[in-house]
């Protein structure tokens, strides 16, 4: 039996396309989002994480996907409300302080961009979000 990193790491799986374009964001806020996002990721699943990044024609699209339990379309809202994880059993005993999605959202929608959540029970959630080309 492989023994699984205590964080995770071992499952995460960068998927980034070629030739993506320079964007212009605070780069230290940006890695804390991919931040907290990967770190929900891992958290909620015991299987693989995808990160990937991909250039269409709004700009680069990031997004963090996981093959956990997934979200109830009725609480993936306040998912991203300021400390409220999706309280179940399966979710709270998973620790944290159910910031992480909330600081996420706010960071980007500070730099204009929006975060969107595509989520099904048993289906796991990807968490998504466009980088504008930055003005060179």
């Amino acid at each position: 039996m492989k023994e699984r990193s205590r964080d995770g790491l071992d499952r995460l799986h960068l998927h980034l396309a070629d030739h993506l374009p320079l964007v212009e964001v605070d780069q230290a806020r940006m890695t804390r989002v991919l931040a907290h996002l990967i770190e929900n990721g891992v958290k909620f699943t015991d299987s693989a994480v995808d990160v990937i990044a991909d250039r269409i024609d709004e700009g680069t699209l990031v997004m963090v996907r996981d093959y956990g339990p997934g979200l109830p379309k009725k609480i993936q809202a306040g998912v991203i409300d300021l400390f409220d994880q999706a309280v179940d059993i399966s979710t709270r005993s998973k620790g944290g302080l159910g910031a992480g999605l909330a600081l996420a959202k706010v960071t980007l929608e500070a730099h204009g961009i929006d975060l969107h959540i595509d989520s099904s029970p048993g289906a796991g959630t990807a968490v998504s979000f466009v980088l504008p080309d930055a003005d060179i």
